[in-house]
């Protein structure tokens, strides 16, 4: 395409040469800004639509990281029962919530997110919310006890189910 618009490409970094300035793998090689302040770096995204550039929201959110990175939330999603599937689409994936490239996920509103299998794994102490998306199987007694013990002791947590058949 540069050889028919007559387009020069010295001026143009090689891949290898991008490669050692940014990884841009966990970004799925999308265009994407860089953001650094006091030695944080943060990445503000274009994202999937018309608009294409990150809105108002997006980028006070990466600001917010920036200059405020101890208020950061952490949010974990509950695994291990069927629950919703934060990386994927579909009739049980969250991912539109949650993907990179979408506009009003909430790490694009600034939230760390993750997932938490509670049969092997402790809450984090750096747990801001908590989200159990609607589980297929019952939980495990051990489960249910982290799961008090998290709400007993002050922590936040959404449920989100739903009910099949005739409400």
């Amino acid at each position: 395409m540069a050889q028919r618009s007559d387009i020069d490409l010295t001026p143009f970094k090689k891949p290898d040469q991008t490669y050692k300035i940014a990884n841009m793998a966990p970004e799925y090689n999308r265009m994407v800004m860089q953001l650094k302040y006091r030695g944080r770096t943060e990445i503000l995204r274009t994202m999937d639509d018309v608009q294409t550039w990150p809105g108002l929201s997006n980028v006070a959110a990466v600001f917010k990281r920036l200059l405020e990175p101890e208020k950061i939330s952490k949010t974990y999603f509950v695994t291990g029962h069927l629950e919703r599937n934060i990386h994927i689409l579909g009739e049980r994936g969250y991912s539109a919530h949650t993907a990179k490239w979408e506009r009003q996920s909430i790490i694009n509103m600034g939230l760390d997110v993750d997932t938490l299998n509670l049969n092997f794994q402790d809450i984090p102490a750096n747990a801001t919310v908590l989200v159990l998306a609607d589980p297929i199987i019952n939980l495990s007694p051990v489960v249910q006890a982290k799961l008090k013990s998290y709400i007993e002791s002050g922590g936040n947590m959404m449920l989100l189910v739903s009910r099949a058949g005739n409400m």
